[in-house]
């Protein structure tokens, strides 16, 4: 089924995404907060000591950095934007990066990978079929693919999160709970303060390409309901083996409690960690 695309055509592509913009958002708290939730369990399914690994979409190379330090024997970083692979360079210039589209092909050497890595990148993938083609072409017999990503069941677009009244807007609107009672207590909540950062639900099935704001970079989303994930992954040898959804620790959440998505990662899992295994098609 084709997307439906809600953007305007100046919208910039990642490749256009300037350093400044990235690094500002990945030093934010809202970054930092998505880092210390993911970064752990990526590390702890990716088991970088002595590997050979890709980290496709690596950014200006934060997680490249990571898995080196983490043990791995090699580490290439690839990213589509000449801008953070530059920056990624000034940061490590031992490293290995490279501005690569993961949509062109694999990685040479084909088959020359443990593992790949993907932080964040897959629900802004244009073609996900040809990348998962291409990631599988890349993987070694056996390899993997570790992933994390938005929860598209409750994170951007579907997910909304908007301050209102405890008791839920959609009361003060919906006649059938139009009581004395209530609008008593609605009104006492307004009065009080009483309000709350709630959740809203839209529409999970429509695929659709919308701008996703981080920071001040605008960037395009592609968003497509879990099945496209895993079943586009199944076609090119990706099987799912393991899904995790990651929860704030108490201490994370006490430390960014002024930030909202630290509150709304104690009540809904915003994220996936995916594990993929590679396997031999018949």
């Amino acid at each position: 089924m084709p997307y439906r695309k809600q953007v305007i055509s100046l919208t910039p592509e990642w490749s256009e995404v300037s350093q400044k913009d990235w690094i500002d958002y990945i030093s934010s708290d809202m970054g930092q907060i998505v880092r210390a939730v993911l970064d752990p369990l990526m590390l702890e399914q990716i088991r970088p000591q002595g590997k050979v690994l890709l980290d496709i979409g690596c950014g200006e190379g934060y997680f490249a950095r990571v898995l080196k330090a983490a043990g791995a024997a090699r580490v290439v970083g690839a990213d589509i934007s000449p801008a953070l692979i530059k920056k990624a360079q000034e940061q490590d210039p031992d490293g290995e990066y490279q501005v690569f589209d993961i949509a062109s092909g694999p990685l040479s050497p084909p088959g020359g990978f443990d593992a790949v890595s993907a932080c964040m990148v897959l629900m802004d993938l244009p073609d996900l079929d040809i990348a998962y083609r291409n990631i599988s072409a890349s993987l070694a017999p056996s390899g993997h693919l570790i992933a994390c990503m938005i929860n598209p069941y409750y994170a951007f677009p579907v997910g909304e999160w908007r301050w209102a009244l405890r008791d839920g807007l959609h009361h003060v609107f919906d006649p059938r709970h139009r009581t004395p009672k209530r609008f008593v207590r609605q009104v006492h909540g307004v009065l009080l303060g009483e309000f709350d950062w709630i959740l809203y639900i839209g529409n999970y099935f429509e695929r659709r390409v919308v701008e996703k704001m981080l920071g001040n970079a605008a960037t395009l989303h592609f968003h497509k309901p879990f099945s496209d994930y895993v079943n586009l992954a199944a076609k090119h040898g990706l099987v799912l083996q393991l899904l995790l959804e990651p929860q704030i620790s108490g201490e994370l959440h006490e430390r960014y409690a002024h930030e909202p998505l630290a509150r709304a990662l104690t009540t809904v899992p915003l994220f996936f960690v995916l594990v993929f295994a590679k396997v031999s098609q018949l």
